[in-house]
Formats: C-alpha cells, sequence, structure tokens
C-alpha cells in the first residue's frame, strides 16, 4: 500500500445508525433487520463523564426495533469480479452479522449492498504531514500531552496551597475535651478550643507543614507554555500583542514582531488548502456534474445566474485561494493600498483600454480594501462596473483628429531626434576628455622620463670627473717620482676617453 487514497487498495469508514435510516438508503429491510444492535458510540473516558455530568439520554424507552443503533462499515476496495484481470474499484456495505444472519454472511460481517464506482470519495486533510505517513498530525495532537501535564500539575499546585491554608494537625490524645476536640476538627471565628485540666495547648497541639512546592510547579508550567508556542507556531505575535510591548520599537521591528509567528501558520493553512481541501472540491465537483439532470438557477453576487453542470468539463483542475489573513489587517490594507495605486496610475497613463489592468480589476480591488477594513459588503460604497456603461462611457470621448495626430508624432519624432543628437554629442565630448587625459598622461611620463635621464647623466659626468681628477693626481706622483706607476689591467685614460 502507498501513502495516500488514491494508492490504497482498500479505504472505508464505520458509521453506527439506525436501521430506518439504512432502509431508507435502498438497503434490503431482512438484511437490515438481522443486523444486532448495539448501544452506540459512547465515550467512556474520565474526561468525557467529568465533563458531561449525568446524562440519561441514552436509557432505553422502549423504542422501536427500527430506530435500533446498528453498525456498518462501507469500504471501497479493488476486485476483480468478471475475472478479466483487471481490479474494478467496488463500494461495498457491510454490517455486523448476527447468528441467524444466513448464507450471505462472510467473516463475521454480511454484505449489505455492493456497486461498481469511479473512485473513492475521500479527502486526507492533514495539518501537518510526517516522513512515509499517511495521518501526519495535528496541532491538537501536539498540544494535548503538554495541556495534560499542565492539568495535572496545575491541580497538585492547588493541592500543595490547600495544605498550606489549612495545615493538618497534631494532638496529644486525650488532652481535649468533646467540645474542644469539635472547634479543633471544625473551626470557626471565635469560637473557642477547650482543654482538660492542666494542659496546655501549645503543649498537646501541633500543626504538620507541607512545604510549598506550588511555586516550582508555574516556573515547570510557564516552561510547557513555551514549549506549547514552538510546536504549534501560535504566539502573543500572532495573536495580538499589548500596546505596551510596542514602546521605544521602529515600525518595522514591529512589524518583523508581530509576524514571526505566522509562518507555522501559514504553513498548515497552505497543507490544508493544496492538499485535502483541494482533492475533496474536486470530489464535490465531480458528484455535482455526475448527478445534475437540468439547468439550476442560484443568486451569486446579488444577480441570478443560470448555469448547467452537464457541460461542464469533469476533469476541471480546482486552485484553493487561500486569501488574505497570513498578517496583520494594516498590512493587507498598506498593500491593497499599493496595489491600487499602481493600477491608477496605470490607467491614467495607458488609458481604460490597457492590457493590463481593466475597470474590473479595480473594483475587486477596491472590494478587496473595504473587505480588509471589516465591513461586509464594498456596495455600499462602489458600484461594480458594467461592461455596457464602460463602453458607452470610452464611446462618447472624441478621439484625435488627424492634424492632432500629426503634430503628436512630429513632436515625438524631433524629441527622439534631439535625444540622439545629445546622445552622441555627449558621446563626443566624453571621447574627447578621454584623449585629452590620455595625451596629459603621457606627457606628464615624458617629462618625468627626461628629468631622471638627466640626473642620471649629470650623476655619471660628476663620477667620471672625479675619475680624471685622480688620474691627474696619480701621474703628478708619478712624475715626481713618489709613488710607483700602478699595474692597471687596462689603460685608464682610454677609459675616460671611451666615456
Amino acid at each position: 500500500p502507498g501513502y495516500s487514497i488514491e494508492d490504497s487498495p482498500i479505504v472505508g469508514d464505520r458509521e453506527t445508525t439506525t436501521r430506518s435510516e439504512l432502509v431508507s438508503r435502498g438497503l434490503d429491510p431482512k438484511l437490515v433487520a438481522n443486523l444486532p444492535a448495539v448501544d452506540g458510540d459512547e465515550d467512556d473516558s474520565d474526561d468525557a463523564e467529568a465533563r458531561q455530568g449525568d446524562d440519561h439520554s441514552d436509557i432505553k424507552v422502549g423504542l422501536t426495533k427500527s430506530m435500533d443503533q446498528v453498525l456498518v462499515y462501507q469500504v471501497y476496495v479493488r476486485l476483480d469480479m468478471d475475472d478479466d484481470g483487471i481490479a474494478e474499484l467496488y463500494k461495498i456495505t457491510l454490517g455486523e452479522s448476527d447468528e441467524d444472519a444466513g448464507e450471505d454472511s462472510k467473516s463475521g460481517h454480511v454484505i449489505l449492498d455492493m456497486e461498481p464506482v469511479d473512485e473513492a470519495p475521500y479527502s486526507e486533510v492533514v495539518a501537518e504531514h510526517e516522513a512515509h505517513q499517511f495521518e501526519g498530525h495535528s496541532a491538537a495532537e501536539d498540544v494535548m500531552p503538554i495541556m495534560k501535564i499542565k492539568t495535572a500539575l496545575l491541580r497538585e499546585g492547588l493541592d500543595n496551597t490547600y495544605w498550606q491554608n489549612k495545615p493538618q494537625p497534631s494532638f496529644e490524645a486525650g488532652a481535649f475535651t468533646e467540645a474542644g476536640l469539635d472547634a479543633l476538627f471544625n473551626p470557626a471565628f471565635g469560637k473557642p478550643i477547650e482543654t482538660k485540666k492542666g494542659k496546655k495547648l501549645s503543649e498537646v497541639l501541633d500543626w504538620n507543614h507541607v512545604p510549598f512546592m506550588a511555586d516550582k510547579s508555574f516556573q515547570i508550567m510557564e516552561y510547557l507554555d513555551n514549549e506549547i508556542k514552538e510546536r504549534t507556531g501560535i504566539t502573543d505575535q500572532s495573536g495580538g500583542l499589548d500596546p505596551e510591548s510596542f514602546q521605544n520599537m521602529t515600525a518595522t521591528s514591529a512589524t518583523l514582531f508581530s509576524e514571526s509567528g505566522i509562518a507555522q501558520i501559514a504553513m498548515v493553512i497552505r497543507s490544508l488548502s493544496r492538499g485535502g481541501i483541494k482533492r475533496a472540491f474536486r470530489g464535490l465537483l465531480r458528484l455535482v456534474i455526475s448527478h445534475a439532470d437540468r439547468a439550476r438557477t442560484l443568486r451569486l453576487t446579488k444577480e441570478w445566474v443560470e448555469y448547467d453542470p452537464r457541460q461542464w468539463n469533469v476533469d476541471m483542475d480546482c486552485k484553493v485561494n487561500i486569501g488574505l489573513g497570513a498578517g496583520s489587517r494594516e498590512r493587507d490594507l498598506t498593500v491593497l493600498q499599493l496595489i491600487y495605486g499602481l493600477q491608477k496610475e496605470l490607467l491614467l497613463n495607458l488609458g481604460a483600454e490597457n492590457p493590463i489592468v481593466k475597470p474590473d480589476q479595480v473594483y475587486n480591488t477596491l472590494e478587496k480594501i473595504v473587505e480588509t477594513a471589516g465591513f461586509p459588503s464594498a456596495d455600499p460604497y462602489f458600484t461594480k462596473p458594467d461592461p455596457e456603461e464602460v463602453k458607452k462611457a470610452l464611446s462618447k470621448g472624441e478621439g484625435p483628429s488627424d492634424a492632432e495626430i500629426k503634430a503628436k508624432t512630429t513632436m515625438q519624432i524631433e524629441q527622439v531626434k534631439a535625444q540622439a543628437r545629445t546622445a552622441v554629442e555627449k558621446a563626443q565630448m566624453e571621447a574627447d576628455i578621454a584623449v585629452r587625459d590620455a595625451e596629459m598622461r603621457n606627457q606628464a611620463q615624458l617629462e618625468v622620463m627626461k628629468a631622471d635621464h638627466a640626473r642620471e647623466l649629470t650623476v655619471l659626468k660628476e663620477e667620471i670627473g672625479l675619475l680624471k681628477h685622480r688620474e691627474s693626481l696619480q701621474l703628478e706622483r708619478e712624475k715626481a717620482g713618489l709613488v710607483a706607476p700602478a699595474l692597471n689591467p687596462f689603460n685608464q685614460g682610454d677609459l675616460f676617453n671611451a666615456a
């Protein structure tokens, strides 16, 4: 079996109803009469008994047999009844078999009806899906275990408080008179507690003080409240806050703060709408089409409209409109007003015959604004536009003459030419500026290179002059016979000449 109704080989439900109701559905009265009576679906839980109190509605008062409650099963199962190798879908109505049910009884059940059908009329509406599970779970299943814990903690906390208010007495046996014991166990303001002669009350009476632990329970309950918020997504922010919570807070922060608990709720809404609710309404559409025998007339948006479901396509798709409500009313109004402003701007610039916004769409926006503001209908404030009246209003307006059209066209052409000239001149100016900038950068680099070469040449000349001066001093010393000539591997005079 799969994880959906379509993949399951058998689906069904159990119902407790009367014999009269089954016979009115066309079932065999003899088979229905043989079904054993049941007491009905009774809730025997302690919680139900505590809530309902003494309920005597199920007492037998001599009802006729036709009003007996019986248990029946309605299942949709795939069977190969014609032995063609293909399993077809059948709807089978079963009842609990009695000892005298006869040959129709099989495996403790009796078949009341059996017919081929096209599909099983069930839809799984799951709030929160679970991986590889059909049922999923709901917000109540998330909260119920915690609520049971909170109930137990609250009761124990109250019991602990009762022990504080009425402590348990501990007294010496035989120290009180009969009137003293009555005053001790049935206290009253001003009522004396009489002790026997020679007995002091402080010596013969004491109180058993139970430690106060209720405050610990309240701390745990606060933790459980936060756990509920984490599981369900229903928080103080999503339910509305005290105005004092928004003190010293910007508008953006307040908006984010108020919408922080909406994400999980929106997820549950999408899961419900796009899952089981969509399938349910598609099934309802098929039922309406398959059982229609004539055209019908109904009142739709305060107008009587005739429709014939027999002409509809049974395989039409169904789209669920989740609608507004995922955020605050103020945010929805702000968004709708923004949409209305855009629609109005498009109508003013492009006219009523533009392909983007029509008068009907503007009316829809105004209607949503009124509904979001909390009013039941937009009819007292706006009138839905009639297509014929819109056409007449548009036809009354005189169109522009040929001269106006020519003048407007010429002006538009001149504007395009002026824009083109401006663009060309701007591009030329930008190009000239770029060329001048490049020339200036090249000139500056050339000047820097010339200055660098001049400095290098000056330094080189100074070094050569210094070498020549040293050489001349060396020659003069050699001539004077003061210093022996140096053994040079090359002639320095040739080096000077080469330089």
